[in-house]
């Protein structure tokens, strides 16, 4: 059980209100990307490239035990609500990154192959496929498992891709070493 400090309404732990903050951040800044794109394009590039690493950073620096102690109070969360955390930044990612990667090709700023008339979802896809690769170790390229016929091509793009593949693995080393002192603690 987590331990609730005296300021925290009962009920609500901060594992809850962690991920409740990682997927509406998500939800919003997909939101409102879409209604920058309609008033001003590159505002959509810069909420999203803001967005992206944001989620990615708060599920990471706050999804481990007493990472948070001393700097916005003691809290401390059960193993369940640190791997909540850490799973919704993980399951946000690709929405975010597929909808970054749509509107640096919209504003013509990288290529990618087959993306010319690629809707929404093929973008959304690009994202998820991505996750996998990094996830499974780029099995699914193997294989030609894709859920996209969304590629990067050029060496910018591509560099983009690694960026956001290492910052997956990164969160799950973390996930890994987090769990090992886990074990070790019990």
């Amino acid at each position: 059980m987590a331990n609730r400090s005296s300021s925290e309404p009962p009920g609500i732990s901060a594992g809850v209100v962690l991920f409740v903050l990682v997927t509406a951040l998500c939800g919003l800044a997909l939101g409102l990307a879409a209604l920058l794109r309609l008033l001003f394009p590159p505002a959509a590039l810069l909420l999203l490239a803001l967005a992206l690493p944001l989620v990615i950073l708060i599920s990471v620096s706050f999804g481990g035990p007493n990472y948070a102690k001393g700097r916005l109070g003691a809290f401390d969360m059960s193993q369940f609500e640190e791997l909540a955390v850490i799973a919704a930044g993980l399951l946000c990612s690709p929405f975010l990154f597929g909808a970054l990667c749509r509107e640096i090709f919209l504003l013509r700023l990288l290529a990618f192959q087959n993306a010319g008339s690629a809707g929404y979802s093929a973008w959304i896809g690009f994202g998820f496929d991505n996750l996998f690769e990094a996830v499974l170790l780029d099995i699914p390229a193997l294989y030609s498992l894709h859920s996209s016929p969304i590629r990067a091509v050029s060496f910018w793009s591509a560099s983009l891709v690694l960026l956001y593949r290492l910052a997956v693995d990164l969160v799950l080393l973390k996930l890994l070493i987090q769990q090992a002192r886990h074990r070790k603690r019990i």
